[in-house]
């Protein structure tokens, strides 16, 4: 496994003045978002109040920072879980089943 580490925050953090779509702006955004934060917790509400595809971008920023920091517990998942649909939540499930080691 390699071990990655988080680049050097080149600029900060600045709200999105318009919905971005292009991809290379938003792993950018994500990772400044996780270079300058310290919890997931903290790294998605970062993501949210910037505004722009807050939901993209909280995604992949907590799962960025996951990576990193490894704190997301059972009771988070549970919560995340308890907002979801039946279909959503079966949804999820399946995935998990055949993709998570």
């Amino acid at each position: 496994m390699y071990e990655v580490g988080l680049p050097k925050v080149t600029k900060k953090i600045e709200p999105f003045k318009k919905f971005e779509v292009i991809a290379d702006k938003t792993v950018h955004f994500c990772i400044n978002v996780v270079a300058q934060t310290e919890s997931t917790q903290e790294a998605i509400i970062k993501a949210i109040e910037q505004g722009g595809d807050t939901d993209t971008n909280a995604s992949i920023c907590g799962e960025l920072s996951n990576y990193f920091y490894k704190d997301i517990n059972e009771k988070d998942v549970e919560y995340v879980e308890s907002k979801l649909d039946d279909y959503l939540l079966t949804i999820l499930k399946e995935f998990n089943k055949e993709n998570v080691l």
